[in-house]
C-alpha cells in the first residue's frame, strides 16, 4: 500500500465492505451500472457507502481499495468524497510493479494513517 509518497505493508486483512446490490440502475461513460450500499459504524457515527459497478467488465476492483462487487466501481461515494471514472481503456497487456519494501503497519495503523490523510486533505482545500 502506498500512502503520501510512503510505503506500507499492511499485517493483517482489510475486512471488504458488506454490500447490499440494489435494483437501481444508471449509466456511466456508456455502461450499465448497478448501484450497491455498505453501512459501517465508526465512533457511533453510521457511514454510508455507495458503489455503482459495471457487471459488464467482470473485474471485481473500485477506487481507493474499494471491490468485492461483481464487476468493477465506476463510481464511488464515500461520505464527502466522490470518486468517478471519466474514460476506460482496455489495454491487451499489464505488468504490476511489487510496491516493494515498506514499513509494515497494522490495520490500526493504516486506519489511523487514512484518517490524517482525510484531515490534512479537508484542511488544505478549505
Amino acid at each position: 500500500m502506498s500512502q503520501n509518497g510512503k510505503a506500507y505493508i499492511v499485517n493483517g486483512k482489510i475486512a471488504p465492505p458488506n454490500w447490499i446490490i440494489t435494483k437501481e440502475s444508471k449509466k456511466i461513460i456508456g455502461y450499465n451500472c448497478i448501484k450497491a450500499t455498505s453501512k459501517r459504524t465508526i465512533k457511533g457515527k453510521d457511514l454510508i457507502t455507495t458503489a455503482w459497478f459495471a457487471p459488464d467488465i467482470k473485474i471485481p476492483y473500485g477506487p481507493n481499495s474499494y471491490g468485492g462487487l461483481p464487476g468493477v466501481i465506476l463510481e464511488l461515494n464515500l461520505n464527502a468524497t466522490l470518486y468517478k471514472a471519466t474514460k476506460i481503456k482496455f489495454l491487451k497487456q499489464i505488468s504490476i510493479e511489487s510496491i516493494g519494501q515498506g514499513k509494515q503497519i497494522s490495520e490500526e495503523e493504516y486506519s489511523k494513517l487514512n484518517t490524517e490523510q482525510l484531515n490534512n486533505f479537508k484542511e488544505a482545500i478549505k
